[in-house]
């Protein structure tokens, strides 16, 4: 998503089975994660990285799995980060079965929704950031919002076999995306942490 280095698509592949490869040589138990961001390839579509526009060819997240796969890189797991979560769930259901063809196990690395407001951005936000603070989900974010949002996408992930691991990103405001937490800065608990303990209580 970034690609600070410009490098070619080609040396991306290389550089992941070196890092996957170095992994394993020093710990042959180690898990080895593939993570993706922007998993619906809006990077792609915008020809951009996080930063700015760009002028060579931008992966999408499923294109690079592609050229791994081909290349016979190793790795255990397929990560994604999920951060636009205006689209429809049945949307988000049918990006995970892309991602599941790979036959490898699914790890949601990072998520998260807003409890409230919109994101706060730097001056001269990229087109990217912008998609960030963009949105709504069936109403205006509030603590309710989210945590129905959470309900519904951990409902959809815990009748998968593919998807083994959540992790909400972050637990405690200020998150990654502001008021995304569990809890907010005075450590309150919203609405979302009441509801994910229901929620764990029924479906296990």
């Amino acid at each position: 998503m970034a690609n600070r280095l410009r490098l070619t698509q080609a040396q991306e592949v290389e550089l992941t089975r070196i890092c996957c490869d170095t992994a394993k040589e020093a710990n042959p138990e180690a898990t080895t994660i593939v993570n993706v961001c922007l998993p619906f390839g809006e990077n792609a579509a915008y020809g951009a990285t996080l930063y700015a526009a760009v002028d060579y060819d931008v992966y999408t997240p499923l294109t690079y799995l592609d050229a791994l796969m081909s290349a016979g890189v190793e790795f255990d797991v397929i990560g994604i980060q999920l951060y636009f979560p205006t689209r429809d769930l049945l949307s988000i259901s049918n990006m995970l079965d892309e991602f599941a063809r790979f036959g490898k196990p699914l790890h949601v690395t990072e998520l998260g929704v807003r409890s409230a407001g919109q994101d706060l951005l730097p001056d001269n936000p990229s087109q990217l950031q912008l998609m960030y603070s963009q949105g709504t989900w069936h109403s205006p974010w509030s603590e309710k919002i989210q945590a129905d949002w959470m309900e519904w996408f951990y409902t959809l992930a815990y009748a998968r076999e593919d998807v083994y691991a959540i992790t909400w990103w972050d637990f405690q405001d200020p998150s990654f995306l502001p008021t995304g937490g569990f809890l907010d800065e005075q450590e309150i608990p919203k609405e979302i942490l009441f509801r994910l303990k229901v929620l764990r209580t029924s479906l296990l």
